[in-house]
C-alpha cells in the first residue's frame, strides 16, 4: 500500500520519496499535460508502480 499512498499525492509540490530533489518533476510535468487538455494517472500503483499513463488530445486539424 506504499505505493498508493505515493500515487495519492501525485502531482503535489514537494512531494517525493527520495532523500535529493525538491519534488516537483510531476507536478510541473501535470501543469503542462492539463495546460494542452491532457492527463496524468497513475492506473495501478500497486502492481505496476513505475507506470505513469499521460493522455493528451490528438491535434486538431481544419479542412483546407
Amino acid at each position: 500500500m506504499l505505493f498508493r499512498s505515493v500515487a495519492e499525492k501525485i502531482g503535489e509540490p514537494f512531494q517525493s520519496t527520495r532523500s535529493v530533489g525538491l519534488g516537483l518533476g510531476l507536478s510541473v510535468s501535470r501543469k503542462i499535460i492539463e495546460s494542452h487538455r491532457g492527463s496524468i494517472e497513475i492506473p495501478n500503483p500497486d502492481k505496476s508502480p513505475g507506470i505513469v499513463r499521460v493522455t493528451l488530445p490528438l491535434l486538431e486539424v481544419g479542412s483546407n
